[in-house]
């Protein structure tokens, strides 16, 4: 008897091997593909992205939604395909990230791209990363910075409030500061420094020596300040 038992273990398919894909969704391919990133703001954290965005869906009676921004939003699109299982953007969005300066000046930071519908939950609309449309643009310049790498995912994104869990597109791009950037950073810093210590090898009456150290001080003081 215990025999059986464990053949029928053995024979019947895990559960964990079935789709993790709801039976009634939608599954739909999404592809960025960026073509230039500008305007990026350290203190805002804001920056401008022009790229082209594809969907396609295998099936004839696939609904792929409406998108819209998770993080911005939209300035212009153009719609350059639209057909029932293949759609084609020109879009340039304004948007916005929660970016960690600690580092500062030898930092890097992880832009996004963030898109999920506006109506369907996971169990009508699931987003698939597609592969072959993504990528940057070799052309792409960030005056200051350069392109580490980019990557893109697909994730759920739970509302606990209302109870419901969207899926959830993710480009990323991450930026690192150019050595020569933050040495730009370094150098006044340091002839300002330079400048404020030669105070101290001024010689002569003790009057004159003070009031020049302290204008001389002051003056770096206000210099630094304002740099």
């Amino acid at each position: 008897m215990l025999l059986v038992a464990f053949s029928w273990l053995i024979f019947v398919p895990p559960s964990y091997a079935q789709s993790t894909f709801p039976a009634s969704s939608n599954v739909v391919e999404v592809g960025v593909y960026v073509l230039n990133i500008g305007k990026f703001d350290l203190a805002s954290g804001t920056y401008t992205v022009d790229f082209y965005l594809s969907m396609h869906c295998a099936n004839t009676n696939c609904n792929m939604g409406t998108f819209e921004f998770m993080n911005g939003r939209a300035t212009s699109i153009r719609q350059i395909e639209d057909t029932p299982i293949e759609k084609f953007w020109r879009i340039e969005a304004s948007l916005y990230e929660n970016l960690n300066l600690q580092n500062y000046p030898f930092d890097s930071h992880t832009i996004t791209i963030r898109i999920e519908d506006t109506n369907l939950t996971k169990q009508n609309l699931t987003y698939v990363a597609d592969q072959k449309n993504s990528g940057l643009d070799s052309s792409i310049v960030i005056v200051g910075w350069s392109v580490a790498n980019w990557n893109q995912e697909v994730i759920d994104h739970y509302y606990q409030v209302y109870n419901q869990t969207y899926s959830q597109y993710v480009f990323s791009v991450t930026l690192s500061r150019k050595p020569t950037n933050a040495l730009e950073i370094f150098i006044p810093v340091f002839f300002l420094t330079f400048i404020a210590l030669i105070a101290m090898l001024m010689y002569g009456k003790v009057s004159s020596v003070l009031e020049s150290r302290i204008l001389l001080t002051a003056s770096v003081l206000i210099a630094a300040v304002l740099y």
